[in-house]
Order: structure tokens, then sequence, then C-alpha cells
């Protein structure tokens, strides 16, 4: 179609088209004018994170145990709105559209070679040793809320800070007791074998000694002492030695490794009973994050578990009740209640652009109209 008749035909159908376009365009811009606002807020974390600890923060953060804790916090504080949005959410992306967990500065992705900008001088592995040593120092949280009100976006924040401050760091800790389950575990089973050891020793050594004991008793008096070896072959051919000397020297021995084999069951029996009292901490921390517990209800059981042991569990928890709070001191907003800011409506943007959409839309369906009926001429 010729661009003069083009013309012709939009002058000719300019009330359609005038329609076509300023409705949907109005409709856009009230809507939008109108309609619910969305609001945001950031709670920020003084917290030094390499990839690996965000990477490992963000996976607990959306797996489906953290995930439920949360929802059922938001259901409490009463956050209704938002909270069908994020069970509305099919996947992660969607649940970071609404709660983001970001880090400053930024990571840079050394999973991509096309991403970097790297000197040339180093090779690359080198240059992904030093990104793998990047730490951020500042952890954001973003929480977004389509139609929630200023009111409602509080309360998810306030749930949000909770679940980062109390109830994520038993994760943490339980990590830790594990790690220490792990090393007491390891250290019981090389005493078990020292000790295996120190007692096959200790029989052959207590054999050689009846043996030579009955020996002496045997020999008539004054034949003990025929063969004598000097001292620095003490300890190669103490065979050489006279019985008397011999005797001495395997009954210290036998002392020796009776008092190592005394002391190696004292330190397995304490070991045993700290990995016992570890398995029953991290039994009842796992149960307190299955019951959404959290940080000062760990301390709590911890405290209760202390009364009617020794001095040495009591020293475990202690130190047990010190790393929950450490923890949970770390782990502080910068900003009690951050600010509740509401985002740009964008109204002229959408308006303009649904306007110019549907003008496009409108003038291909006129020329494909009258590509197929030409309109007659006045």
């Amino acid at each position: 179609m010729e661009l003069r008749a083009l013309l012709q035909l939009i002058l000719h159908r300019k009330v359609p088209l005038l329609l076509a376009v300023c409705v949907p365009a109005l409709a856009v811009g009230l809507f939008t004018y109108l309609g619910p606002r969305a609001y945001y807020g950031d709670l920020s974390y003084n917290i030094e994170l390499t990839a690996t600890d965000f990477q490992r923060l963000s996976n607990r953060f959306y797996g489906g145990d953290n995930l439920g804790t949360l929802f059922r916090n938001l259901e409490k504080r009463g956050a209704k709105d938002l909270l069908v949005l994020l069970r509305e959410a099919e996947t992660e992306q969607d649940l970071r559209d609404m709660i983001d967990l970001r880090v400053t500065p930024t990571y840079v992705d050394f999973n991509s070679r096309t991403n970097l900008k790297l000197s040339l001088d180093r090779s690359w592995a080198e240059n992904v040793e030093k990104i793998e040593k990047l730490r951020a120092r500042i952890l954001k949280v973003h929480v977004e809320g389509s139609g929630a009100g200023p009111e409602e976006l509080r309360m998810a924040l306030a749930a949000v800070r909770e679940d980062l401050e109390q109830h994520l760091p038993l994760h943490d800790i339980l990590d830790n007791l594990t790690a220490r389950r792990y090393q007491l575990n390891t250290t019981l089973v090389r005493l078990r074998q020292l000790r295996v050891d120190r007692e096959e020793e200790l029989q052959r050594v207590s054999a050689s000694y009846a043996r030579m004991r009955a020996l002496a008793a045997d020999m008539p008096s004054g034949g003990k002492g025929e063969v004598t070896l000097e001292l620095k072959d003490l300890d190669k051919e103490t065979e050489f030695l006279p019985l008397s000397v011999q005797l001495g020297v395997f009954a210290a021995r036998t002392a020796l490794l009776e008092e190592q084999l005394a002391g190696n069951k004292r330190l397995f029996a304490l070991k045993t009973v700290e990995a016992d009292l570890l398995a029953f901490i991290s039994e009842e921390t796992q149960r307190l994050i299955k019951e959404d517990g959290d940080v000062a209800a760990f301390r709590a059981m911890v405290r209760a578990a202390g009364s009617d042991r020794d001095a040495q569990e009591v020293d475990l928890l202690d130190g047990l009740d010190r790393l929950a709070e450490n923890h949970a001191l770390s782990r502080q907003a910068l900003v009690a209640m951050p600010r509740i800011v509401p985002l740009p409506r964008h109204t002229v943007k959408r308006t303009l652009m649904t306007a110019v959409i549907c003008g496009a839309l409108a003038l291909l369906a006129l020329a494909a109209h009258a590509a197929v009926s030409p309109p007659e001429a006045d």
C-alpha cells in the first residue's frame, strides 16, 4: 500500500484509531495511578562473607525448612498479602523478586571467563584464586511487596530480621557441633587403636618380664652379673645386660606402659562423655530447628542440660552457650527498623508505552484490513 493511500485510510478511520490508542492507554494510566502502590525496605548487616559463605547462606535462607519457618512467622505477624505472593512463587527467582539477599561489594562470577577483565600477566588459576578470596562487607536484605501496604511490609521486615538473627544461626551452630563431633570421633578411633597397640605391647613386655623373673629365681646367687655392656648400647642390646639390670628395665617399661594405658583409658572415657554430650546437643538443636526455635531457646536448652553434670561437661556447655551468643551478636541489623520507601509508579511511562504499542497494533490491523478489502473512493 502506498503512503498516500495509507494516510487517507488513517484519516478515514481516525475515530476508531484514536479510541484504540487512547482507551487502553488511559485504562493503564488510571490503574497504575489509582491501584495499590508497592513498597520496599532494606535490612543491612555488617557481616564479612566470602562467595562460598554467601552461597551457603542463600541456600539455607531459600531452603524449604527455613521458608516454612519464615512463612509461619509472617502469618503470625499478620503479613498475609505478602505471604500469599510468596507461597505462589514457583521458582527461587520469584522469591528473590520479593525477598532478595545482596552483598556489597558484589562478587565477580569466576565461573565464566567471558565475564572477567583480569590481568593477563597471571594464569587463569591465579586469577580464580584471587577472586575466591574476595569478601563482601555488607549483607543487604531487600524486601519488596506488590500490593502490601507500609504496615504489612514493616511486619514482613521484622519477620525476616528475626529469621536471620534468631533462626538461621541455629544452622551455623549445628554445623559447628557436627564438625566437633567429627573431630571427637576421629580422636576416639585413634585412642582406641592406640590402646590396642599399648595392650599388645604390655602383654609382650609382661611375658618377657615374667620369664626373666622366673630365670632369676632359678639362677644360683652371684651368677646374675657376669655380663656387662656400655651404656650407649642400652637401647639396642638390652638382652646382654646383667639380668638384674634387665629386670629393672622391664619393670620400668611395664610400669610406663601401664601408666600410658591407664591415661589412654581416662582420656577415652572423657572424650566419650564429651562426644555423647555433643550428640545430645545436636539432636536437641535439630529438634529446635524443626520447631522454629531460636538462639534464645538453644541457650536455655544448653543451660538446662548443665544441671547435675561434672565440671568438664559444664565447661563444654558454657562454651556452646557463648558460641550461640556470638552468633547472635554477629548478626545485628545496622538499623533496627529501616525506612519503608514507596516504589515509583511510572504512570506516564506506562501510559505512553501502552499508547505506542496499541497505535502500532491498530495501524497493522488497519493496513491488513485495507489490503484485503480496499476502501471505496469518496
